[in-house]
């Protein structure tokens, strides 16, 4: 229900701002999240389209393009300014677990609080049994509620 309610939201702000792309982005990546995977296809061909290769990459990543998304991870290394959390959610999802636990221990090394980021399952589920994931947020001192011994 909370994806619906904050779809709703977006789709809100969107009629007041209708060119902005990044809420488009962030409305196809709920899209996705709520298994409307022909409507992210559609939002990331409508307002996906730029020379920006970070532009939908955690888009293309959950829609499995994994070209896109590795094409992404090596813009991203190469520019400043993205967090690392960033970089592990397209990295997951295009089966790079390597690196976005590097990423995270990046994260970890800098800010242990902004690991609490890395805790949604729809972006962090396939790592979240690895022991190296668990031992981040225990060292940081952040609950997990998302190993498989607790759901």
């Amino acid at each position: 229900g909370r994806y619906e309610e904050a779809a709703g939201h977006i789709d809100g702000l969107l009629k007041i701002s209708p060119d902005n792309r990044g809420m488009w982005e962030f409305r196809a990546l709920l899209a996705v999240r709520m298994g409307e995977n022909d409507l992210a296809r559609q939002l990331l061909d409508e307002h996906g389209e730029s020379d920006d290769t970070l532009l939908f990459a955690n888009v293309r990543a959950a829609l499995g393009m994994r070209d896109a998304g590795l094409a992404a991870l090596e813009e991203i290394e190469r520019r400043p300014g993205w967090f690392p959390q960033g970089y592990a959610m397209i990295a997951v999802p295009i089966g790079e677990a390597e690196r976005a636990l590097e990423y995270l221990e990046r994260v970890a090394a800098a800010e242990p609080r902004l690991l609490t980021l890395a805790t949604c399952p729809d972006d962090f589920g396939p790592i979240v049994d690895d022991p190296r994931y668990v031992a981040l947020f225990t060292e940081a001192g952040i609950p997990l509620r998302l190993t498989a011994a607790s759901r």
